[in-house]
This record gives C-alpha cells, structure tokens and sequence, in this order.
C-alpha cells in the first residue's frame, strides 16, 4: 500500500483518517463482512416521523434487515435542521450498527452552524447516495405573479418587499429561495418558519406570498387549488406535475434545486463493513418495486456508491461555500 504524498494531496487531517480506516480495514479483513452485522442497527433521521426522509429510511430498513438478518430500526432524532442526529452518528462507533439517511442540508448546516462538533464531508463514511427529489416554487392564490418571469419583474419593481417563507434558517427551502434571487438578480425578505407545515398554512392564507416545497407534500394543495406551482426547480418536468414548466424554462436556463437522500455511517468504518452494506442497498434500490416507491415520491434512484457519494458530498460543498459567500449568509 503506497501512502507516499498522501498528506500533501488530501491535508494531514484527512490522511490520517484515511490510512486509520485502511488499517482496520486490512486487520479486520474478509472477517468483518461476514460477522457483521451482530445485533439490530440503528437508522437515524434528522426529522420528524412522516417526511420523505422518513419514508425513505424505512423502504430501506425494511428491505435490509431481509438481507442482513437483523432488525433495522429507523430512530428520529430531530431538531437543527438534522444536526443533532449528525452528531450522534459521528460519535458512534463505526462498526456499521449505526447509520443516517441524511439530505443534502447535512453539507450545507456545515457551512451555516459555527460551532459543529464535526465536519459534513470529513467525519462521515458515505456509503450510497439513494435518490434525489425535486422542488416546486409555490405561491398564495392571491399573489399577482403567475410565473417565474412575473415573480421577477415584480421583484425587480418591489425589492426587497416581497417575502418567503421557509422551513428556517438554512433549510432547503430558505436557500432555494437564495438560489432564484442570485440566478434572477432579485431581492426577496426571507420569513422563517419552524418546520414546513406551519410555512404552508400561512401561504395557502395568503400570509406569506411564497414557498418552496417539495413536489410530493405539495401536490395535495396544488391539485385543491389551494396555491400556485410557478415553476418546478430541477432541470426536468416532474411526473407528478408534468403541465407545471420549470424554472429552467422559464428565462434561467440551468437553475437546478434539488436535494440528495443518502445513507452515512460514523467515521474510519471499516472497507469490508462499507463494501458489504453498498452492495446489499444498491441491489435493494435495483428492484422494480422500490423504484415504485421512490416514484411516488417525485423521488429519482440514485444507485451511487460510496465512491461517487464522497464526491457527491465535496462537489455539494464547494458549490455551496460559493453560494453563501456571494448571498452574505450570516452565521450561527
């Protein structure tokens, strides 16, 4: 094994965890696969019982612990904005009986929260990317814009004084909404919420214009005609709403929000234990009937092992420390 040079390419950090995980791996060997695992494992989630997070991690649970022949347990531990569960991963031993489904709001809380105990991209053992679920920009009823290009020039007319909601600080929808006022040159007043589902009942009563949501919570109220979709924000129609264009398409070619749903596992697991569990999802994720359920979901299967995962979570990392540095995104 030739580690020549490793700590100038990657930082003294990052090598040391990576030749740590090689070491266990090479003294665990074969051996560590095919024990593991020894008892039921545990499968956070960084928010409440009944998002898309949830529903995820448990087709998944359900369908590994047929695989591995114990029982997998999918356990809340809400609350800042999945923070709190990411630090009880990180702390956990990685002998692969705990594991995270986490969104993509896990690399962005990096750069928003000062003062986390680990780091998104170092601390966290990828181990497969599972999908990618779009958005939809929604809008009151009585709000006066009915697509994108009317959002803008009315914001271009109004800056400043057009407010949307969010989930809170930081959370998807909040830089979304960050994401559109870069990409049109606007100025929106961001309203923070506790959680989606307060955010929703305001805008449907028309207290707060605006709100990104995801396409699978929101299609109930689109289809009751309880507010507006303006535009979809991934790059494509969504099955779910295939009349509702995208943002893309309407004047900002390119415009992508969307999130990732990923399983993570502690840091320096061993190879063996991150091959064994890879290979057990990616073949779950292959059935005809689990992409049925992710469909149901506006949800995209992914299949991304625990190689592109990693580069998933550094691509994610640099495109938003560009974000937040050019929106003048304050800190906690």
């Amino acid at each position: 094994m030739q580690i020549h040079g490793l700590g100038a390419r990657l930082g003294p950090r990052a090598a040391a965890t990576l030749v740590a995980a090689l070491f266990v791996g090479l003294l665990l060997g074969p051996a560590a696969a095919q024990d593991y695992p020894t008892r039921p494992i545990r499968m956070l989630i960084g928010f409440a019982p009944g998002a898309s997070t949830d529903i995820f991690a448990r087709v998944i649970a359900t369908e590994l612990q047929q695989v591995l022949g114990q029982p997998v347990v999918v356990e809340s531990r809400s609350g800042a904005n999945g923070t709190i569960a990411t630090a009880e991963l990180v702390r956990s031993p990685p002998d692969g009986h705990t594991l995270m489904m986490a969104i993509s709001s896990h690399v962005t809380n990096g750069l928003y929260y000062r003062s986390l105990p680990y780091d998104p991209v170092r601390d966290v053992t990828p181990i497969v990317e599972v999908a990618r679920a779009g958005w939809v920009l929604l809008a009151s009823n009585n709000f006066p814009a009915n697509t994108i290009q009317e959002l803008i020039t009315l914001a271009r007319t109004r800056p400043g004084e057009i407010d949307y909601a969010s989930a809170g600080e930081s959370s998807p929808p909040h830089l979304f909404a960050v994401l559109l006022s870069q990409a049109a040159g606007i100025r929106m007043t961001h309203v923070p919420y506790r959680g989606s589902s307060q955010a929703i009942v305001d805008v449907v009563a028309g207290r707060v214009p605006l709100l990104f949501g995801t396409i699978a919570l929101a299609r109930e109220q689109i289809a009751g005609r309880q507010v507006k979709a303006l535009g979809i924000a991934t790059l494509e129609r969504s099955r779910i709403l295939p009349t509702v264009p995208t943002i893309a398409e309407q004047g900002l070619p390119g415009f992508q929000a969307d999130i990732w749903f990923g399983i993570l596992g502690p840091p320096n697991m061993p190879a063996p234990i991150v091959v064994r569990l890879e290979t057990a999802i990616l073949e779950i994720l292959r059935r005809p009937d689990i992409h049925r359920r992710f469909e149901e979901q506006d949800a995209d299967i992914v299949n991304g092992g625990h190689t592109a995962f990693r580069r998933t979570l550094e691509e994610e990392q640099r495109r938003w420390t560009r974000i937040f540095h050019d929106a003048d995104l304050a800190r906690q």
